[in-house]
């Protein structure tokens, strides 16, 4: 399948390795930096979306997507795992669900890129699961610190279902990113999930644009 990543924005943010521990599914392992445990948030649009030579489809073609992700191992390859993948259309959702067995979500999400997100999930009539972020994108590339590669620089996704893992493989170009300026940022995303941050600092990146293709989802 080929997609187009628009208006990407990584939001890092340290969390407790223990909490992330009881939540992964086995036997997938957390993937650690210098021993500390991050999680990201990460609201993009997705475009262009096609299975190879067939013609767009204009409803079918984009979608917006707003994803709770953490790092892992498994057999010494790392990968993301994902929490949730919130998303606006829900043709697009079990689709995703149904073929690539991730845990797509409906939410209303609302994004102006280089000023905010919003993303609203509606768990049940009474819960509300709840993102919101201001910011400003500084459009100048940025030199990448290891930490940078080593949340971004991520070419693959697992999922582990009844004890069966399945693998998902991206190819794309290396990302080309820029500062964000964090104004404000409110959500339950981490209680939702019972995650336990460290640290109320964030490290951001957005990045413009970025052709995808997205392998074949394999149980390995």
């Amino acid at each position: 399948m080929q997609q187009t990543w628009s208006n990407l924005i990584f939001i890092h943010q340290e969390v407790d390795p223990k909490s992330l521990m009881k939540i992964i599914p086995e036997p997938l392992e957390l993937d650690l930096y210098d021993g500390k445990a991050y999680i990201s948030f990460v609201p993009f649009k997705m475009k262009d979306i096609k299975i190879f030579n067939i013609p767009l489809i204009p409803y079918f073609s984009s979608i917006l997507e707003f994803n709770l992700r953490t790092y892992i191992n498994f057999k010494g390859q790392k990968a993301v795992y994902f929490f949730s993948l919130d998303a606006n259309k829900s043709l697009h959702i079990e689709l995703a669900r149904l073929f690539f067995k991730l845990n797509y979500l409906k939410a209303d999400i609302n994004y102006l890129p280089s000023k905010s997100i919003e993303c609203i999930r509606y768990d049940t009539r009474d819960c509300e699961v709840k993102f919101n972020a201001k910011f400003t994108v500084d459009h100048k590339v940025e030199d990448q610190s290891n930490l940078s590669k080593w949340l971004t620089e991520r070419y693959s996704y697992l999922e582990s279902k009844s004890g069966k893992v399945y693998q998902g493989k991206l190819e794309h170009s290396p990302w080309k990113l820029k500062k964000v300026n964090l104004e404000s940022i409110e959500e339950n995303y981490l209680e939702k999930y019972k995650i336990q941050a460290i640290s109320e600092k964030y490290l951001c990146h957005f990045a413009k644009e970025l052709k995808v293709n997205v392998k074949s989802f394999i149980k390995v």
